[in-house]
């Protein structure tokens, strides 16, 4: 049983940590407002008609493509983060297998 731990350990990581340090969840820094219809369009729904001026509806447009941008990038730094936390944890649970099995085969030397 001694040697099937010394060679997981070895198999693992190789050399085992005597610190592990735990990672910190995932904190994404895009900060997403979603646009707000403009008043002229509120009836459009139910009538087909809005009253508002191109400068209107472009605004908006802009606001909802930019939306569009803010939510994309959104999306693209929380999956890098996730995959970094992911990895980070998975670092964090082998340093803690190798240092209990350090400490295990310590125990018999």
């Amino acid at each position: 049983m001694k040697y099937l731990l010394a060679s997981v350990l070895v198999l693992t990581s190789g050399v085992a940590q005597s610190f592990c340090m735990e990672p910190r969840p995932p904190r994404v820094s895009v900060f997403v407002v979603e646009p707000s219809v403009p008043h002229c369009l509120s009836g459009y729904r139910f009538s087909g008609r809005h009253s508002c001026s191109r400068f209107d509806l472009d605004g908006y447009r802009n606001d909802v493509e930019s939306y569009l941008r803010q939510m994309k990038e959104y999306a693209e730094e929380s999956r890098a983060a996730a995959l970094k936390y992911a990895n980070e944890a998975q670092e964090y649970a082998m340093c803690q297998a190798n240092k209990a099995v350090e400490e295990y085969n310590s125990a018999f030397k």
